[in-house]
């Protein structure tokens, strides 16, 4: 799987093949066009297999940034809607997310005629007035245009590289890109949501109600009701030492000496424990039990009714 902006690289260098091919003779777009820096371009040409090739382009990307000026287009805040076909006849849509980046791109032109340089900056001046473009494919099916913009030529011919190399000349160009990186077409948009209602005061019902939407039943919503309609109770300290578990609530009238309690989502101390007495205090019941407590961690529930059951 290839990164969308390795999508994007690539449709520059079969833009710049396409556009200067003629002029500057290029084998192939391999070749021809490079995807290095200049500092080294030169010399990877010249590593080709051996051979030596003193007409081609480079290109690299030099600044990869978030388009803050595009985060306020409908594209970015809401993504692109694209039909698909979830079947051999049912269409659909789905939405793509789309985050706008503005990549820069310096773009070289090396030869040795310095004529090719000045016919390639004609060329380069008149394509800025045809709506420069690079058109992609999202998915092989939905074209995306990246518009291009060009910025000023300038002359990079190094005189003391000549005294080495003979006559190469060499013109650099930045081009930015106005380009989208998107998300997996697997993204999909809520098209409606159920609400199920119960009393939290009288859930005998509530397994009805859940039943009457089992497409959307889930057994940790059936837990967080259990709990709630077994009086559950959050655990804020618990001690070793007395064999108590203090809750969140002034309830120490619910809990009966010899009657059990239920520990729920704690660490290490789920299970069932008999009561020996429960104390109230500020806004908290401190409830001491028979059986030992192995672990000291503050988490889990209390309630008086296994919600397993």
């Amino acid at each position: 799987m290839s990164s969308f902006l390795k999508v994007i690289d690539i449709g520059l260098r079969s833009a710049l093949f396409d556009k200067f091919d003629d002029i500057l003779n290029l084998v192939s777009i391999n070749r021809g066009v490079i995807n290095y820096p200049t500092d080294i371009a030169f010399r990877m040409m010249s590593e080709k297999k051996g051979a030596m090739v003193s007409e081609f382009i480079n290109m690299w990307r030099v600044k990869t940034a978030p388009s803050w000026e595009r985060q306020r287009t409908p594209v970015a805040r809401r993504g692109i809607r694209v039909a698909y076909t979830a079947g051999s006849d049912e269409m659909t849509a789905i939405t793509v997310k789309a985050m706008p980046v503005d990549l820069e791109y310096d773009v070289c032109f090396w030869t040795k005629n310095i004529d090719n340089l000045n016919l390639i900056a004609e060329r380069y001046l008149f394509w800025q007035h045809s709506n420069p473009n690079l058109q992609l494919y999202y998915n092989d099916d939905y074209p995306i245009d990246l518009d291009f913009h060009f910025g000023e030529l300038i002359d990079e011919s190094n005189v003391s590289d000549m005294l080495d190399r003979g006559n190469h000349f060499r013109m650099r160009v930045p081009v930015r890109v106005d380009g989208w990186v998107f998300a997996s077409s697997d993204i999909k948009v809520i098209q409606k949501i159920e609400l199920v209602l119960y009393d939290s005061q009288n859930l005998d019902e509530y397994r009805e109600c859940l039943a009457e939407a089992t497409d959307y039943y889930d057994a940790d919503t059936e837990i967080a009701l259990r709990l709630n309609e077994e009086h559950a109770f959050g655990i804020l300290a618990v001690s070793i030492a007395n064999s108590s578990f203090t809750i969140n609530r002034t309830s120490a009238s619910e809990f009966t000496a010899g009657t059990y309690l239920y520990v729920d989502d704690s660490t290490g101390n789920d299970g069932r424990y008999t009561i020996v007495s429960a104390t109230d205090g500020e806004d908290t019941t401190v409830v001491v039990v028979s059986e030992t407590i192995e672990d000291e961690t503050v988490d889990g529930n209390v309630s008086l009714k296994n919600i397993n059951d």
